[in-house]
């Protein structure tokens, strides 16, 4: 399990949403893509169980996308824990 600070984009579009219980989503670490999902939420912190392990540095920014309306759209950034 993952702990990540969520920051959202200059718009604020995950804070309208917010984050569910067991949605999925996809982080950019790096050059590859870990497929995730929601495990509990908090005020701007989220837990996401990873289907497989990644290795990112502390202060490396990692983009969350999101899927809406069928599409993966990139809806913020998030800082590893």
């Amino acid at each position: 399990m993952s702990s990540l600070r969520v920051s959202s984009d200059r718009k604020g579009r995950h804070t309208k949403a917010g984050f569910k219980g067991n949605e999925p989503i996809i982080l950019g670490v790096g050059t590859a893509t870990a497929i995730g999902f929601v495990k509990s939420v908090k005020k701007n912190k989220i837990h996401v169980l990873l289907k497989h392990p990644a290795c990112v540095d502390k202060n490396i920014k990692i983009p969350i996308l999101r899927n809406i309306s069928q599409r993966w759209r990139l809806t913020g950034y998030a800082l590893p824990i």
